[in-house]
């Protein structure tokens, strides 16, 4: 856990040649753990950002209000299948798509994914309609479990 004062950070010793000779004071395994650490100088300009000793790939191309839109009216649709198991399951593969196709750049590779997923939407809406019609018998026991939590909780309410 972070604290909530800011600790000082302690001071850095010097890292260079030393002024007689013209190595290193790092030993030789530390240097190349340290050189193993910093990222390639092609990373940046692959769309690769730097931040510390991780590497995050730049948000472009899928953070379009069009894709955003098209995330949340896919969210929305896979939470209204009335199976446990498969509202998760939806759920899951819409965030899994949409996250493998993040750094889709601008283009006709964007355009293909989000037709595609638009077509995956109707697909959706189709399929969670079918489930309201045919509602399984048989409910999940997490689904129990909710129901019966919320029934106690009215229980106990004072009226």
């Amino acid at each position: 856990r972070r604290s909530a004062t800011p600790r000082a950070r302690p001071p850095q010793r010097k890292r260079g040649p030393r002024r007689g000779g013209g190595r290193s004071w790092w030993p030789r395994a530390q240097r190349a753990r340290a050189e193993a650490r910093q990222p390639p100088r092609r990373a940046a300009a692959e769309g690769w950002s730097c931040r510390g000793r991780r590497r995050h790939r730049r948000g472009r191309g899928m953070s379009s209000p069009q894709a955003l839109s098209l995330f949340r009216s896919m969210l929305r649709a896979s939470r209204s299948f009335q199976d446990y198991n498969v509202r998760s399951f939806a759920l899951r593969r819409v965030r899994e798509e949409f996250r493998r196709n993040a750094s889709l750049p601008p283009g006709d590779d964007l355009r293909a994914a989000l037709l595609f997923g638009t077509q995956q939407l109707e697909v959706i809406r189709r399929q969670a309609a079918i489930s309201a019609m045919y509602p399984s018998q048989q409910e999940s026991v997490l689904e129990a479990r909710r129901r019966l939590a919320a029934a106690r909780k009215d229980d106990a309410a004072p009226e």
